[in-house]
This record gives C-alpha cells, structure tokens and sequence, in this order.
C-alpha cells in the first residue's frame, strides 16, 4: 500500500491501453477510510502553440473533434513522442499543420487540462519571428488556417467561441506576453482592460528618485512585477512624467531637487482627484514621524529603501485585480 495524498493505493491494474491513451483502476482506501475504486485515463502529453505575427495576428487551426462532434477553434497541438522534447513537438507540430517557421519562442509553462480523473498535461508555446510555407497534414486530418488578431482571439476566449482549455490559456498568456503594441486600436481595450476573469494590461509605474543607481534597480525590479516603468530624477519631472504616463503607481523620494517628495505628492493627488493613483513614499527613514508626514502629504504606502521585493509583489497583486487607473483631471 502507498500513501497518495489523502488516499492509499492498495493495487493499481492497467484496464486499457492504445496508441494515445491507457486507462488505470486503483483499488484504494478513500480519505474517509473505506475502500474503493479510482479510474484514471492517462493521455500522452502533449503540446498546444500559438503563432503570432508582427502584426499582432494569431495563426489557429480549425479541425473537427471527435470527442465533442463539431468544429474547434485552438492553437496548434500534437502528442509529444516517447523521449522527444516539447519544443521539438511544437516546432514540428506547427511546420506540418500549418506550414510555418518560427525564430522566436517562448514557452509559457505547462496546464493540466483535467486534474480530476485525467492525466493530460500540455506544453504551451508562443511562436514569433514567422515564416511561411506549405502545411504537410496527415491523413486523418482536415485542418483549416484560422487567422485573427490576437485580441480577437482573446475575445473570442472570452465569449465562449473558443472552448480548447490549453488554447484558452495559452491565449491569455500570449496576450500579457506580447502586449498591445502591435494590436488594432478598437481590439486594444479587449487585452489592456482587466474585465472579470479576463486579461489585464501592464502595471504604468513612475519612478521619481535623484540616486540614478537606486532608480534603476528599482525600474528593473518593478519590470520582473510585469510593469511598464518610467524614471525621473527631479521632483517637477516626475509631476511631467505622472502626467504623460498617466500611472497606476507612483513611487517618490522624499529628498528631491526641484520639490520635495512630500511636495510632489500632495500636487499629484490634486490633479488626481484620489482616483485609484497609488503613492509611495521613498525614504531612508522608517520612523513614526516618517510616516505620519508622508500620509498627511497624501501618499499611500511608505517603504523604506530598498524595496522588498515581496512587499512590491502583492503591491501590484492588488493593483491588478483593481484594475486600469483612471485618467487624472488636469
């Protein structure tokens, strides 16, 4: 008998087995003590890409699924072959289905489509740098090329059009990967905006602080919390740069040329109006006094130098399920 998280499996017997898949009973002792029986259908591992061009356009397949008797909208998948690496998978996966190359690729983790009784887990990828040429499909395959931008496709996930769980994720994720440089305006919104349960933009963060060293390490500790940073070194660049970035978060030193960071605050939450622009005080004090000053400036938070970067994290966890920010009234 072996333990199995709150389970114990006395016996496990292989039941069926195919190409693609093995089904298992497990006789075992359930968490409540009594005995039974566990089923589980192991589906080789596989691979799910999606190709993105340099015009913010998603490549998809659309092939009939047996299993739920109609057409599906997903990215390119395939089986990973006994002893073959996942990349090789999807680069071979995406010259044979849709005939194209790619020079870039990200991979974005694995997702496990079922984790009740089933075994299945999937690569995903995000191919960019495309090139083109003909598709060499098999002979059970009826392939169709779908193309869309990809905030359409993001759309669509969210809608319901496209159900494929690996592709739905691996859409969300390429959409917060690649941004929204490339995408149409009018499809813009649909991956900056963090409707319920959809993809958000990144963080817009400025940084004001006259130390360029201490800057900098901030700026690159904040672009590992997936935000767009911009730095200013004087307290009336920082108010210029507040209000063409138009940020989620602020984070000021209190010893500034120009204005002081207390000055710089109270002047930023004015034109703000105390829309949901987060202020953070900077300070190599930690004192009582410290804070109650920058708290009557306006500030939100104080940190004292430097920044924990575990402190930063659920800063911006917050800041994400709360949002965009809201233009400022100036």
């Amino acid at each position: 008998m072996r333990p199995h998280g709150p389970w114990k499996i006395r016996e496990s017997r292989e039941a069926y087995r195919d190409a693609w898949l093995t089904v298992s009973v497990d006789d075992v002792v359930r968490p409540d003590g009594k005995d039974g029986t566990f089923s589980l259908v192991h589906i080789q591992p596989g691979v799910c890409v999606v190709a993105v061009d340099r015009d913010g356009i998603a490549h998809l397949t659309e092939e009939f699924r047996y299993a739920i008797g109609r057409v599906s909208i997903e990215g390119v998948s395939a089986g990973i072959d006994d002893g073959e690496e996942p990349l090789r998978a999807a680069r071979r996966e995406l010259r044979e289905e849709l005939g194209i190359e790619a020079s870039r690729w990200t991979d974005l983790g694995t997702v496990d489509p079922f984790t009740s009784m089933a075994v299945s887990p999937t690569r995903l990828f995000l191919a960019e740098g495309l090139s083109f040429g003909a598709p060499k499909y098999e002979g059970t395959e009826e392939i169709r090329r779908v193309t869309m931008p990809l905030a359409e496709a993001v759309r669509s996930v969210l809608d319901g059009g496209i159900t494929h769980a690996p592709t739905c994720v691996l859409l969300l994720k390429a959409a917060l990967r690649v941004g929204t440089g490339r995408v149409e305006p009018e499809e813009r919104a649909v991956v900056q905006m963090a409707g319920p349960g959809g993809p958000r933009r990144r963080s817009r963060v400025v940084v004001i602080e006259d130390n360029r060293d201490a800057a900098e390490s901030l700026r690159m500790l904040l672009e590992t919390q997936e935000c767009e940073v911009a730095v200013a070194h004087t307290g009336p660049d920082g108010i210029a740069a507040a209000r063409d970035v138009r940020p989620d978060v602020v984070f000021v030193d209190i010893a500034l040329p120009g204005l002081d960071g207390y000055e710089v605050a109270r002047r930023l939450r004015s034109e703000w109006g105390g829309h949901r622009l987060v202020l953070v005080a900077l300070t190599a004090y930690g004192g009582e006094e410290a804070r109650r000053r920058a708290e009557a400036a306006g500030f939100d938070l104080h940190f004292v130098k430097p920044a924990d970067p575990a402190v930063l994290a659920a800063l911006f966890k917050d800041v994400h399920a709360r949002g965009a920010t809201a233009d400022p009234v100036i």
